[in-house]
Formats: C-alpha cells, structure tokens, sequence
C-alpha cells in the first residue's frame, strides 16, 4: 500500500516539476525565440539527467505522511469497533492535523519543484529558498494564489459546460431517440476530469512564471528576457525589492535552469 502511495506522489511530482522546467526554460529564453522555442524535450531531459533524486526524495514525505493518516483512520475504525470513543474521537483530531501538514507539504513540495526547475538545487535547499521567498514576498504570492483560483474555477466550468454541450448536441444529432440524462452525466464528469486536468497545468504555469519573475525582479529587474508585459511592474517595484535586499533578504539563483 505504501509502494502505491509512493508511486502516485512521484507521479504528480514528475508532472510538475516537468511543467515548472517548461515554463522555467521558456520565461528565460529571448523575447524573439520564445514563440518558436520547443522546451519541453530540454525540460524532459533536464529533470531525467539532474533531478529523479528530489523528486523521489520529496514524493517520499508526501507518502509518508498519507501513510501516517491512513494508518491513524485503521486505528480509528478499531476503536469503533471496540466502543471505546475517547481514542476513536483523538485519532479523528490527528487525522485532521496530518490532513493539514499534508496540505503544507504539498504546498511546499510544489514550490521547491519550481525552485529546483529555475536554480538547479537540491529538494532541501530548494524548499528553503521557495518558502523564503514566498515570505519576502507573501502578499503577491496570496494575490496571485487567490485570483488563479477563480481563474482556474471558471476554466473548470466553462470547459465542464462546453464538453457537456457538445456532446448533447453530438448525441441529438446522431440518437434524436435517446434519453440524454445518463449521457449528459457521463459527459459532465469527463469535462470535469479535462477540466481540473487541464487548468492544474495552467496554475502551476501561472505559478511558475510567479517565481521567475520574482527572481529578475530580486536580481535588480535587468534581466532581458522579461517579457515585455512584465517590463513595466518589474520597473515600479524595483525599489522596494532593492530596499529589502539591503537588509540581507537577498536570493541569487543559480545558472543551472539552462540545462
């Protein structure tokens, strides 16, 4: 059971961290080779030479501690079972606190993967630098995570409402006889898939880019591969990073995110 625990986090880890190198890659090239760069065969090749070891290290914590939760919920089953409620009611509460540290470990985990993606670190280092900066940085960070959700939740239903229409009308046109409540169903839950599938991919873009963007503003907003549409907010903010890193905030990113 651990071995499956451990497989789907590496899994989910292996898909985001292949994201974070694609976007990292491309936010960093020139401006004129960014619409006909192809980075995903680099990202590919990047994270399978360099990076399987954080990977593996930080789906591991994540499986341990799902680990941990269902094993707390077995216990808690057997205390039901014995009518013995005051342990049954503490396993709950340690179930709760587990499903939370989960939450933050998955939290964490993703930004390390997009430190590591742009700074070439290991897990550890890169988690650190990731929760650093998410601190120097906590407002934007929580603007960004905030609209990026309702973003994402309107992308879910609009691609849910269109995948639903589409195969109502599908279905209309080649069965006008049949019944379309169970199909509609079917369809509703297909575009749900495709839908958290695809906007999942769109947020960690969004919060990729976020972390690039950061590092070039960090690094003095000088960098020359900043999109033109991020030029003018790197220019205004400019100052007040500068103040932050004269009080030793500072976060120098390697050059290893070429690879």
């Amino acid at each position: 059971f651990f071995v499956f625990l451990w497989n789907n986090a590496f899994m989910v880890a292996l898909g985001q961290i292949l994201v974070a190198m694609c976007v990292a890659l491309w936010f960093f090239q020139p401006a004129e080779q960014q619409k006909k760069s192809r980075v995903v065969p680099g990202a590919v090749r990047a994270v399978f030479r360099y990076h399987l070891g954080s990977v593996m290290f930080g789906s591991f914590i994540v499986a341990v501690v799902e680990f941990l939760r269902y094993v707390a919920k077995y216990y808690e089953k057997q205390a039901q079972a014995m009518k013995n409620q005051t342990v049954a009611m503490v396993l709950k509460c340690v179930q709760c606190m587990l499903w939370f540290f989960e939450k933050f470990i998955q939290f964490l985990n993703k930004n390390a993967y997009i430190q590591i993606a742009l700074t070439g670190k290991e897990f550890i280092p890169a988690a650190k630098a990731a929760w650093f900066l998410i601190l120097r940085n906590f407002l934007r960070f929580g603007t960004v995570a905030a609209l990026g959700r309702i973003v994402s939740a309107v992308g879910v239903v609009f691609i849910i409402c269109a995948s639903a229409f589409c195969g109502h009308m599908a279905l209309r046109s080649m069965h006008p006889d049949v019944y379309p409540f169970v199909p509609l169903v079917i369809y509703l839950i297909i575009g749900y898939i495709i839908g958290r599938l695809f906007m999942s991919v769109f947020t960690l873009a969004v919060d990729t880019s976020l972390h690039c963007f950061m590092i070039a503003e960090e690094m003095g907003g000088t960098c020359e591969n900043i999109p033109p549409e991020l030029g003018s907010l790197v220019h205004t903010s400019s100052m007040a990073t500068k103040s932050n890193l004269s009080k030793g905030m500072t976060f120098m990113p390697s050059a290893s995110a070429r690879e």
